[in-house]
């Protein structure tokens, strides 16, 4: 094995580093071996993350493409809701979930009313719910943005989220 494959392991096995230790021993014929099960004689390999990070500007789905720049569009508390957020994901979050499927938990104080429904916009494209959670399938992976509103009956947006930023991590096999 040359140095350029054992440069190449490496990098592969710090990508996966987050779900398993990573063990190094030489076998019985001399080759150094990498595998994520100890062998006789394995030493742990500590493996440094790669810190590749990406900040994007909040963006609100809900403010117009006419609107300013200066960041989202302030929603006043209607009486009845002191507070509306987004608690799942964290902002920055990485999410780790190779079907690409993402769960959104929301809270407002007080809970949902009657009649109200929220509608959830990820990376500006929205959906409609009744609750106050919701699943995303087969998201890409990379960066995205979340927010959310609560809408009464007929339409009237009572408050807004902060926007999220989250991070979706899946796995891809590259060929060469």
């Amino acid at each position: 094995m040359n140095v350029k494959h054992i440069v190449l392991l490496l990098s592969v096995f710090t990508l996966f580093s987050a779900h398993a230790e990573i063990y190094r021993w030489v076998d019985d014929s001399g080759k150094v071996v990498y595998s994520d099960k100890p062998g006789a004689g394995a030493q742990r390999v500590k493996l440094h993350g790669i810190a590749t990070t990406y900040k994007s500007k909040p963006v609100s789905a809900y403010t117009s493409a006419n609107s300013s720049t200066k960041g989202p569009k302030k929603v006043k508390a209607v009486k009845g809701y002191k507070s509306f957020r987004i608690v799942s994901p964290a902002n920055d979050a990485a999410i780790r979930e190779n079907a690409g499927n993402v769960s959104i938990v929301m809270r407002s104080s007080p809970p949902l009313k009657k009649g109200h429904r929220t509608v959830i916009a990820l990376d500006g494209k929205k959906v409609q719910t009744t609750g106050l959670s919701y699943t995303f399938r087969g998201v890409d992976r990379g960066t995205h943005v979340l927010s959310a509103a609560i809408m009464d009956a007929g339409g009237k947006k009572l408050i807004e989220s902060s926007p999220v930023t989250f991070h979706l991590l899946r796995y891809s096999i590259i060929h060469h």
